[in-house]
């Protein structure tokens, strides 16, 4: 995971704070992923992907304040029934963080914006996604 851009420190802040959280990593026990679980994964697992790169917000001259991004989080199951409990627990611990990012930047803002929640059918199997769209706040640090 790269934290050369804006949206690589906000997909950081998102994957840090889940495993981190003392709920999160025992409901999803195929782990958190960067846009795409590997092949043969176990379910429940978290994908988080920057939906957004992200919209610079410049001061006077070429001096960028912030970046607003905008950060998937979805749990993933296959079966028929949703991730009600998961999906509120991946909330519970991204709603309202913040963080300063050793180095290059600091979140100062993720907020859901909305939510998510979909199935999608493969065959006879049934996936069923659930989550939201978080809208990330990004300072990189200037250079020393």
């Amino acid at each position: 995971m790269t934290t050369a851009t804006e949206s690589g420190l906000a997909v950081k802040h998102v994957v840090d704070v889940l495993e981190a959280d003392g709920t999160v990593p025992g409901l999803h026990p195929g782990g958190i992923w960067d846009t795409e679980a590997p092949p043969g994964t176990v379910y429940p697992y978290v994908i988080v992907w920057a939906a957004s790169p992200g919209v610079d917000v410049m001061a006077n001259g070429p001096h960028r304040i912030l970046t607003r991004t905008v950060i998937g989080v979805r749990t993933v199951v296959q079966g028929s029934s949703f991730p009600d409990d998961e999906a509120k627990a991946t909330d519970d611990a991204l709603h309202a963080t913040q963080d300063q990012i050793p180095g290059p930047g600091r979140v100062t803002s993720c907020v859901r914006r909305q939510g998510v929640r979909y199935a999608e059918h493969d065959n006879d199997l049934t996936y069923r996604h659930q989550g939201g769209m978080y809208d990330v706040q990004v300072n990189r640090n200037p250079a020393p």
